[in-house]
């Protein structure tokens, strides 16, 4: 976008220039310099608004980006935390009260991390 606002003036200047060019041609001359001074006109608009629409379609897709991102380190983090609440399990020993009071707050915490998914 930058590149082609840099190149404003000079198509102005090359406008002007047809333009002061026009007043002294012949009317056949006249006829097609003014249709290619248009033209280009035409075309360095298209050319600004698809190169915006470009910005804007760059813009969100990095937003987008980042919000994976974000939802890709929520996600590992609570990876990190199950691993870790596995590895204090394997270290309980088996049939204790504290197993059993480990599973069921797992259990708590996986309902209520499922929930706030839904949301």
């Amino acid at each position: 976008m930058h590149d082609i606002e840099a190149r404003q003036s000079l198509l102005e200047s090359l406008l002007q220039h047809g333009n002061s060019v026009l007043s002294s041609t012949s009317m056949q001359e006249h006829s097609g310099l003014d249709y290619r001074l248009q033209e280009l006109q035409v075309r360095y608009k298209e050319l600004k608004e698809a190169s915006a629409e470009k910005r804007r379609q760059l813009l969100r897709a990095a937003a987008d980006c980042e919000a994976i991102n974000e939802h890709l380190e929520k996600v590992t983090t609570w990876l990190n935390e199950k691993e870790r609440s596995f590895d204090t399990m394997e270290k309980l020993p088996l049939g204790s009260a504290e197993l059993v009071k480990h599973t069921e707050d797992r259990k708590v915490e996986s309902l209520f991390i499922n929930a706030l998914n839904f949301i």
